[in-house]
C-alpha cells in the first residue's frame, strides 16, 4: 500500500537540501543494536556509514515509539536489543543450550517446540530449523551475536533547539502544531482531502491535551499506519522521537530525571555510522575513538589509573 505522503523531505529545506549539511552540532554516541545488518551498503561508497529505512522490520520490530530508526546514547539499551535476536538461529540455539546444558537435550527441546506450537509463523519455524542445522553440526556459537551500531545523528537546528523533537511524553508545542496545520493546507504534503479533513477533526480539534505520544498515535490512525504517520511528520518539520531510556514499559519521566535517552528517526540521510560491531568485533571505523572507549578512558584518568 503506497503511504499518505509518498516521498518526503523536511519543511524548509530545499530539495536539493535534502541531506541535512552537518554544520550545527550533531548527537553523537548513539548506538543501535539489531541481529540484523541494516547499514545501507549501497550508499556512499559502499561503506558501513548509513541506515536504511528499508530495513525497518528486521530488528527487535515492536517499533512501540513510532515506525523510524531506533537509538540511544545508552549503549546498554543498543546491547539488550541486540540480544534479543529473535531472527538470528544463533541466538535461538544459544539459549536453548543454555536452558537445556547439551547439544542433544537443546535439539529435542527445539523439534517437540515444532511439533507442538503449532501457531508459530513460518519464521520461526524457519529460524528453529536452522538453530537445529547449527546445534547438529557442533558449530562455534560467538559469546556475542549480532550488529552494534554507534552513530551520529545530525539535525540542522542551532544548539539547543529541540523544536523538530517530537518528545513521547511532554506536551508537543504549538510551534510543532503550526507545522502540521501549514502541512494540511499545503499540496506538496500529497494528503487526499479526506486524510486532511481527518487529521483536522480528529488530531488537531484536541491538540490542547496532545502528548507528543498521542499526537503520533492519532496522526497514525488518521493516516491508515505508522510509517504514514512519520513520513508526514518529517515533511511537517517533526523528524525525530525522543524519549527516556527508563520509560519502557509506559513510565513518563520529565526532562532532566532521567539517566539517558532513546530516539527514533523518521529519515535514514541524517544518520552516519561511525563504528560497528559483528559479533563483538569491530568491523568498520570511521576514525576516532568511540564513546565507549573515550568514557572508559575519562574514567580512568579520574581514578588514576
Amino acid at each position: 500500500m503506497k503511504s499518505a505522503c509518498g516521498r518526503f523531505r523536511t519543511a524548509g529545506l530545499q530539495a536539493s537540501d535534502v541531506r541535512r549539511q552537518k554544520v550545527f552540532p550533531p548527537i553523537g554516541g548513539v548506538f543501535t543494536g539489531t541481529a540484523a545488518d541494516y547499514a545501507n551498503r549501497s550508499r556512499q561508497g559502499g561503506k558501513d556509514d548509513g541506515p536504511s529505512l528499508k530495513k525497518i522490520g528486521t530488528g527487535e520490530g515492536s517499533q512501540v515509539y513510532g515506525w523510524g530508526l531506533y537509538g540511544s546514547n545508552v549503549r546498554g539499551v543498543a546491547e539488550g536489543y541486540m540480544k534479543n535476536g529473535i531472527r538470528d538461529p544463533r541466538v535461538m540455539a544459544k539459549n536453548f543450550l543454555a536452558a537445556n546444558k547439551t547439544a542433544e537435550a537443546a535439539i529435542k527441546a527445539l523439534k517437540e517446540g515444532l511439533k507442538i506450537n503449532k501457531s508459530v509463523s513460518e519464521e520461526v519455524k524457519k529460524t528453529a530449523r536452522k538453530a537445529i542445522k547449527i546445534l547438529q553440526s557442533g558449530e562455534s556459537i560467538p559469546e556475542t551475536i549480532g550488529n552494534l551500531y554507534e552513530q551520529t545523528f545530525f539535525t540542522d537546528r542551532a544548539p539547543g533547539d529541540e523544536s523538530h523533537l517530537l518528545k513521547w511524553y511532554e506536551p508537543v508545542s504549538e510551534e510543532q502544531l503550526g507545522w502540521i496545520e501549514k502541512g494540511l493546507q499545503t499540496s506538496d504534503f500529497g494528503l487526499s482531502d479526506g486524510a486532511a479533513e481527518k487529521l483536522k477533526s480528529e488530531v488537531l480539534s484536541q491538540k490542547s491535551s496532545l502528548s507528543g505520544g498521542k499526537l503520533y498515535e492519532a496522526v497514525a490512525e488518521a493516516l491508515g499506519s505508522p510509517q504514514a504517520a512519520s513520513e508526514f511528520l518529517a515533511r511537517a518539520g517533526i523528524d525525530w522521537v525522543k524519549y527516556p531510556v527508563d520509560s519502557y514499559g509506559g513510565k513518563g519521566v520529565k526532562d532532566g530525571d532521567v539517566a539517558g535517552w532513546n530516539y527514533v528517526s523518521f529519515r535514514d540521510d541524517n544518520i552516519r555510522v561511525d563504528h560497528k560491531w559483528t559479533d563483538g568485533q569491530l568491523r568498520f571505523s570511521r576514525g576516532g575513538m568511540s564513546a565507549g572507549r573515550k568514557k572508559r578512558k575519562s574514567s580512568r584518568r579520574r581514578s588514576g589509573g
